[in-house]
């Protein structure tokens, strides 16, 4: 899937209102942030310490609490697509990912 360029394809790849958003369950921000630490760590352990390194910055990110839920869902997501674990199903990181996005900031699609 390229980058979504059309209004109905903008909606249909949105973790809040497409088809991965079955994903999610309503989890309060604090345990999916905890959940994320607990997986940073488990990188660190394992060493892959590349994967790990945009995660803890997003973890790191206190400035803005829609912000840092952004930057945490974004860097699970890129570990999910992309990460030493990508040909395994994960649906753990599915459901952390899709979850986390009812806590980004909010787009309008026609913009």
């Amino acid at each position: 899937m390229g980058f979504p360029t059309t209004a109905q394809e903008r909606i249909a790849a949105c973790l809040v209102d497409g088809g991965r958003s079955r994903a999610a369950e309503d989890l309060p921000l604090e345990d999916i942030i905890l959940a994320a630490s607990d997986i940073h760590v488990a990188l660190i352990e394992r060493g892959w310490r590349h994967w790990s390194k945009r995660l803890g910055a997003a973890l790191m990110d206190t400035s803005n609490a829609t912000n840092r839920a952004e930057g945490i869902g974004q860097a699970l997501e890129v570990l999910r697509r992309f990460g030493p674990l990508a040909l395994e199903p994960a649906p753990e990181l599915e459901v952390l990912v899709t979850s986390l996005a009812r806590h980004w900031p909010t787009v309008d699609v026609a913009d």
